[in-house]
């Protein structure tokens, strides 16, 4: 935990240090749009550990086996993310349009995270999950911290596929909000890159106890909406980077603080 804790905390020193480096070398607009995107991410990522850890917890993995398929899931949601990322960059310059369905999408996301009761992963439903197992090979048990074992896929490694294919859903609120921040492809995808870094430290800081964050959804879903709507409205209605950038730490800070806030009142 000590460790953990320790390297969480310099993840998001050397994430401020980059982010003050962007903004003296590309600008103060591009500076309050890396921070605003890394905010963003980061906060998706903390309320996406609550699944992560379901994921585990129904595989019942075992916490030393945890921590080196964290490494290859994080390697993997990279490899993943900058493919969406530069994608989606290629597609908004070329069909300038796209920012109404996108920002639709946003208003979306954050009403369905807003309204929705419950957190949780279809674990039993996951088709790619489903498809792999019925195709290929595999093992009910582990074997050490092994993905394959003579020809056959261990249970790690479906574990592993779990937690790239949830990926790949969290991408759907993700990088969209992220276009709808900057249309720099190197600022969103850096962004993106040390929120989910420091993203395995993270999680065994703060896995057990993500769920007294309660409110951060709300945080987030009004967020996303407020993201959306400046998309939408961009011709409009001016926001400046840097307003956005306080509306969203602030949106953000208010609702964890809140969450923390009305835990020790239950608990007194």
């Amino acid at each position: 935990m000590k460790k953990a804790i320790l390297e969480s905390i310099f993840y998001i020193v050397i994430s401020i240090i980059f982010g003050i480096f962007v903004l003296q070398i590309l600008g103060h607009n591009a500076g309050y749009e890396w921070f605003t995107a890394y905010i963003v991410e980061k906060m998706l990522s903390v309320d996406n550990l609550f699944v992560m850890y379901l994921i585990f917890n129904h595989f019942k993995t075992p916490r030393e086996y945890q921590h080196h398929c964290l490494f290859w899931g994080i390697l993997g949601v990279l490899l993943l993310r900058g493919i969406f990322i530069f994608s989606g960059v290629v597609l908004l310059n070329l069909f300038h349009f796209l920012i109404y369905p996108l920002g639709l999408l946003l208003i979306y996301s954050g009403a369905k995270i807003y309204f929705t009761k419950e957190e949780s992963t279809e674990i039993h439903e996951n088709k790619v999950v489903m498809f792999f197992k019925k195709h290929f090979k595999t093992l009910d048990n582990y074997v050490d911290n092994h993905f394959f074992f003579e020809g056959k896929a261990t249970v790690l490694f479906v574990v592993l596929l779990m937690i790239e294919t949830t990926d790949i859903i969290f991408a759907m609120d993700s990088i969209p909000a992220s276009l709808a921040i900057s249309k720099n492809a190197f600022i969103i995808f850096t962004a993106n890159i040390f929120a989910v870094l420091g993203l395995r430290a993270l999680y065994f800081v703060l896995a057990e106890v993500v769920e007294k964050f309660w409110a951060l959804k709300y945080g987030i879903s009004i967020v996303l909406s407020f993201i959306g709507l400046k998309m939408i409205l961009g011709n409009f209605i001016t926001i400046s980077t840097k307003t956005s950038l306080v509306i969203t730490a602030i949106t953000l800070i208010v609702s964890i603080l809140y969450s923390l806030i009305q835990e020790d009142k239950e608990r007194t």
